[in-house]
């Protein structure tokens, strides 16, 4: 039936953390307070250190769907729920895990059409059936040819795709940030500490904090109304920054 060839495609929302900063950007905060330890007779300044550096996403969340409608729930119903396993046996068959692949949105909607001038729901001319699905996946690459797949297959939503930096990278990139971050902070405290001529004697207190720098870059990508997706999708990956800041306490004498 015609339900099964519904062939708009919502525009996908990618979600690209993209900045164009060189391997390891470092930068320092230029804030420094210097003043008497109240609870000692140590004099004491306080600075900000800071590095970070871009990573290329490893991890892509893939959100795509199906659409049917028909004038009974029950036709709705199987229809989409035919179209739904005919695109995830085409993912699986291009590689997906099944167990990347999670349900995300189920719904079963009344259609209602108004006659002008009347007030109320309408009158019921039929149902619709959403089912979204999530792909998880460690493999950004092929999320193009995914999407080509799944539309092929039947699917006429691609909600978004979102690209991150996995827990495990950030850990194994992150001891490097917190040295250098912590060589920003004492070369910013001997520098002020050498105006005051003073000079750096031991450390009070130090906190490591590391997040994330700047933020997301949004964009759009549009599929055609009509007909099987033609040639590679254009989607990048991207990178994202990683910041490590440090706040520390130093002595002075």
């Amino acid at each position: 039936m015609s339900d099964r060839y519904i062939t708009r495609v919502a525009t996908a929302a990618i979600l690209l953390a993209v900045f164009a900063f060189g391997a390891f950007s470092h930068v320092g905060t230029a804030s420094a307070q210097v003043g008497p330890d109240l609870n000692s007779n140590q004099t004491t300044i306080t600075v900000n250190g800071m590095a970070s550096t871009t990573l290329s996403a490893d991890k892509v969340m893939l959100s795509l769907g199906v659409d049917t409608r028909n004038k009974t729930a029950s036709t709705a119903l199987d229809a989409n729920n035919a179209l739904t396993q005919n695109v995830i046996n085409a993912l699986e068959s291009a590689g997906v895990q099944s167990s990347q692949i999670q349900t995300a949105y189920f719904n079963i909607n009344p259609i209602y059409q108004n006659t002008p001038g009347t007030f109320g729901p309408g009158n019921l001319t039929g149902y619709s059936v959403t089912n979204t699905v999530i792909v998880t996946s460690s493999n950004p690459d092929s999320v193009s040819t995914w999407i080509d797949t799944a539309v092929k297959a039947g699917a006429d939503r691609v909600n978004n795709v979102s690209f991150t930096v996995s827990a495990d990278k950030i850990k194994s990139n992150i001891g490097p940030l917190v040295q250098q971050a912590i060589t920003d902070a004492r070369s910013r405290a001997d520098q002020a500490a050498a105006d005051l001529g003073l000079k750096v004697v031991g450390i009070k207190t130090i906190s490591v904090n590391n997040g994330w720098g700047g933020g997301p870059f949004y964009g759009m990508l549009t599929a055609p109304t009509a007909g099987p997706v033609g040639g590679a999708i254009p989607i990048i990956a991207g990178q994202q920054q990683v910041s490590v800041n440090v706040n520390a306490v130093y002595i002075l004498g």
